[in-house]
């Protein structure tokens, strides 16, 4: 784990140091509850549908000058595992392509380092 400083306006990488920081199940829950303030409820950025098999898509509602999926976006997962297999989000000024190539569901500390 790490404790990052925030960015400030200032083109500067941001400082981090080692410690005991949030715990995995803690950092799940606050990404969680992010992603839940994007698409529900009355102040929602985006409205969610089913895309092809496994896909759901996201689209904008209400425009934010920094919008965190963009205009359009399209999240499609692993049938087996649940994982995310690939993103695809329109910006105003591109659209960004996510494509994960391996999935595997053994992992052991040695991919973590």
């Amino acid at each position: 784990m790490a404790a990052c400083s925030p960015s400030t306006d200032e083109i500067v990488a941001p400082t981090c140091l080692a410690g005991d920081g949030l715990g995995y199940n803690d950092q799940v829950a606050i990404e969680l509850a992010l992603v839940g303030g994007y698409v529900s409820g009355d102040a929602r950025l985006y409205n969610v549908g089913r895309g092809d098999p496994g896909c759901f898509r996201a689209e904008q509602i209400v425009n934010v000058l920094a919008s965190p999926w963009g205009r359009w976006a399209e999240f499609c997962f692993d049938p087996s595992s649940g994982a995310l297999a690939s993103a695809r989000v329109r910006r105003p000024s591109a659209v960004d392509v996510e494509i994960i190539s391996v999935i595997r569901t053994d992992v052991s500390d040695a991919d973590f380092g």
